[in-house]
C-alpha cells in the first residue's frame, strides 16, 4: 500500500475566481496527490482526446513549478513533489491542458498552503520537470545556430503558454536560459545563453564554429490587455516594464482618456493579503471631462441639529460654544420659533456667513438628512426663550461649529469618497453617513460626469484594480460616529479598504501632522520633488488645488489639500476643489 493522501475538488476552465485553500505540508514529496476533476461553468467537462496536461504554481518565494500531470478517467490527477512544498507559504497554483492543435486552456486559480515541517532542509528552488520530459525527444543532432535560434524560440513559446499563470514572456528567461543550456548538451557544441534587459531578455546562440547570434524577446509585445498587465504585477517584474512615471491612458465615456501614471510599486498593501505585489496609480490631472475640469466638494455644510425624536412646533434657543475659531457670537445664546414641526429624523440647518453675528440670520428646518425641500424657515434672534437644544461644540444632538458652517473633513464619512468609489448614475452616487450630514453641491446635478467615478470606466481596467489598505487618521476636534455603527474619536488613525482614493499628505509630502498619527509614507514619485513640481493641472493646462485624505487636524472642518502653489495647505470641505484619483493594480 503507497503511502498517498488523495485531495480530490474540482477547478472551473471558464471562471477567474479563485478557489479557497488546499493545505499540505512543506516537506513532504510524492505522497499527496491532487485529484481534479474539470468543469465548464460549473457543468462537467469532458477533456477531449489527445490532451495533455500540466500543473503551473508559484511558491510564496517567487520561485515557480511547472510538472506534468496526468489524465485518467476525465480526471486531472497531480502529485505534488518535494519542490512543490519547499516553500512554507501559500502557493497560487493552476492547471493547464494542452490541447493536440496548439490549443491551450487555463483553469481558475487555487491556492495551496504549505504549512512548514520542522525538519525540512530542502533548499526551495524552480522545477520544471515538464521541461525536462520534453527535452527527452528534442533532436540531439541540431547543427546549426540558425536551428537551435528556432528550437530555442520554440521552447519559449512553450514555456509562455506552459506559464500562463504571468502571463508574460520576462519570468521565463531564466527558465528559457536552462532548457537552452540542457538543449545544448544534446545538441553537441552548441550554446545558448539569455541575459535579462529592462524589456525582455537576450538570446545568444554559439555554434560549433564558435559564431554568435543573437536574438531579442520583447516582453513588452507579450503585455497587451490589463490582465497582463495585472499579471506582470503579480509575478513581480512591473517595476521593470513600467518604471515610475509610465503612463496609462484609461477609457471613461464622456471623459475620453484619463491618464494614470505609476508613483510606486509595492508601496500600498493589497486588501487581499494574498497578493504580494502592487503598483500604485494616479491620474496625471485632475478630474474632469473631455471638455472642461470639475471641481468637487470633500463634504457639505452639515446640520446644525438633529431631531432625534419629533421636535414639536414652538421656541428653541442654542449656545454659540466659546472657542477661537468662531469669535462673532462667542457664548451667545440665539432663539427661533417654529409653527411646523421637525419630524423624527429631520434636521435643523443653519443659513448664516462665517464669523458674523447670528442676529437676523435663519435656520432651515428639512424632515431628513435626504430631503431637499424646506419645511419652513425661522429667523434668528439673540435671546434664550423657550427650549435649550444645545451648545454648538459636537455634544448630543447639536453638531459641531466648524461643521454646520463648512463641512467635515472625516474621510470615510466624506462625500467625494462616495463618489470614488461609486459606480452609480449621476443624482444616485451620495448617501448621509452620519446625522448631520447633507448632501454635496453635486449630489443632485443632472450633469454626468457627477456620476460615481466608477461609472462609463473601462470594464478590463476595473477587472484588475484591487482594494488597497488606507491609513487615515482623525481630527483632534470633533467626530462623530457613522450611521452605520462605525465609531470614530479625534486622534484615532484607522484603516480604509477602498478601491479608489485620495492620495494623502505623507504620501505626497513626505511629512505628517503629527508622526504619532502617520496616515501614510511618500511614494518613490514624489520624494525628490519640489512643491512647484507638486503642483496639480487639469488637462488644458490650469493649476488647481487639489484634495488629500488627509484632514488638518486642528479643525473639524479643513481637509488638506496641494495648493495652487504645490504647498501643502488646507481647504474648507465645502469647497470644490480639484480630485486626482488614485487606486493599485494587483
Amino acid at each position: 500500500m503507497s503511502l498517498t493522501i488523495l485531495k480530490s475538488f474540482s477547478l472551473d476552465f471558464t471562471r477567474n475566481a479563485p478557489l479557497e485553500y488546499i493545505f499540505a505540508k512543506a516537506g513532504d514529496q510524492n505522497s499527496r496527490i491532487l485529484e481534479i476533476t474539470p468543469l465548464n461553468s460549473g457543468a462537467a467537462y469532458t477533456i477531449p482526446s489527445g490532451t495533455t496536461a500540466r500543473f503551473a504554481a508559484k511558491k510564496p518565494d517567487g520561485t515557480q513549478i511547472l510538472n506534468d500531470a496526468t489524465i485518467s478517467s476525465g480526471e486531472i490527477n497531480v502529485t505534488l513533489s518535494e519542490q512543490t512544498l519547499a516553500a512554507d507559504g501559500v502557493l497560487v497554483c493552476e492547471v493547464q491542458l494542452y490541447g493536440s492543435n496548439d490549443e491551450v486552456l487555463s483553469s481558475q486559480h487555487f491556492y495551496l498552503r504549505a504549512y512548514p515541517f520542522a525538519l525540512s532542509d530542502v533548499e526551495s528552488s524552480d522545477e520544471y520537470d515538464s521541461f525536462r520530459t520534453a527535452l527527452l525527444a528534442v533532436d540531439a543532432k541540431v547543427t546549426e545556430a540558425e536551428e537551435a535560434i528556432e528550437n530555442a524560440e520554440d521552447a519559449t513559446s512553450d514555456a509562455n503558454t506552459a506559464a500562463a499563470l504571468a502571463n508574460t514572456k520576462a519570468e521565463l528567461a531564466n527558465t528559457k536560459a536552462a532548457l537552452a543550456d540542457q538543449k545544448a548538451t544534446e545538441a553537441g557544441n552548441v550554446n545558448i545563453a539569455a541575459e535579462a534587459t529592462a524589456t525582455g531578455a537576450d538570446i545568444t546562440v554559439t555554434d560549433r564554429d564558435g559564431v554568435e547570434t543573437t536574438v531579442h524577446i520583447d516582453t513588452l509585445t507579450a503585455v497587451e490587455t490589463w490582465n497582463d498587465i495585472r499579471n506582470a504585477v503579480r509575478t513581480g517584474i512591473a517595476d521593470s516594464l513600467f518604471p515610475v512615471g509610465y503612463e496609462f491612458p484609461v477609457a471613461k465615456t464622456g471623459c475620453g482618456n484619463i491618464v494614470f501614471v505609476v508613483r510606486d510599486h509595492d508601496h500600498h498593501t493589497a486588501a487581499n493579503g494574498h497578493l504580494t505585489h502592487t503598483m500604485t496609480l494616479e491620474m496625471k490631472y485632475a478630474f474632469g471631462t473631455s471638455s472642461a475640469y470639475k471641481a468637487i466638494d470633500f463634504d457639505a455644510t452639515e446640520a446644525i441639529y438633529y431631531a432625534e425624536t419629533e421636535l414639536a412646533a414652538g421656541t428653541y434657543y442654542f449656545t454659540v460654544a466659546n472657542q477661537a475659531w468662531y469669535t462673532a457670537d462667542n457664548t451667545k445664546k440665539f432663539q427661533f420659533t417654529l409653527t411646523n414641526a421637525v419630524p423624527a429624523g429631520g434636521q435643523i440647518v443653519l443659513s448664516m456667513t462665517y464669523n458674523a453675528t447670528l442676529e437676523g440670520k435663519s435656520v432651515k428646518t428639512y424632515a431628513s438628512a435626504s430631503s431637499s425641500t424646506v419645511i419652513e424657515t425661522a429667523t434668528l434672534t439673540e435671546g434664550d426663550t423657550g427650549t435649550s437644544l444645545g451648545t454648538t461644540d459636537g455634544t448630543g444632538n447639536m453638531n459641531h461649529m466648524h461643521r454646520a458652517i463648512f463641512g467635515s473633513n472625516n474621510y470615510a464619512q466624506s462625500a467625494l469618497r462616495q463618489w470614488l468609489n461609486s459606480n452609480a448614475a449621476a443624482g444616485s452616487v451620495w448617501a448621509p453617513q452620519t446625522k448631520f450630514d447633507r448632501a454635496p453641491s453635486w449630489a443632485g446635478a443632472g450633469d454626468s460626469a457627477y456620476a460615481g467615478f466608477m461609472n462609463g470606466l473601462d470594464s478590463d481596467f476595473l477587472a484588475v484594480v484591487e482594494p488597497a489598505v488606507l491609513p487615515c487618521r482623525t481630527n483632534s476636534i470633533h467626530e462623530v460616529n457613522s450611521l452605520d455603527g462605525t465609531t470614530f474619536a479625534v486622534n484615532q488613525t484607522y484603516n480604509l479598504n477602498d478601491k479608489f482614493f485620495l492620495l494623502s499628505r505623507p504620501e505626497i509630502y513626505g511629512t505628517w501632522d503629527s508622526t504619532t498619527y502617520k496616515d501614510g509614507e511618500v511614494l518613490d514619485f514624489y520624494s525628490e520633488l519640489t512643491d512647484t513640481e507638486r503642483k496639480k493641472y487639469d488637462s488644458f493646462g490650469s493649476v488647481h488645488s487639489a484634495w488629500l485624505r488627509s484632514p488638518y487636524p486642528g479643525n473639524a472642518n479643513y481637509e488638506r489639500i496641494v495648493g495652487t502653489d504645490g504647498s501643502v495647505y488646507y481647504g474648507n470641505a465645502c469647497n470644490g476643489y480639484g480630485a486626482a484619483v488614485a487606486c493599485i493594480i494587483a
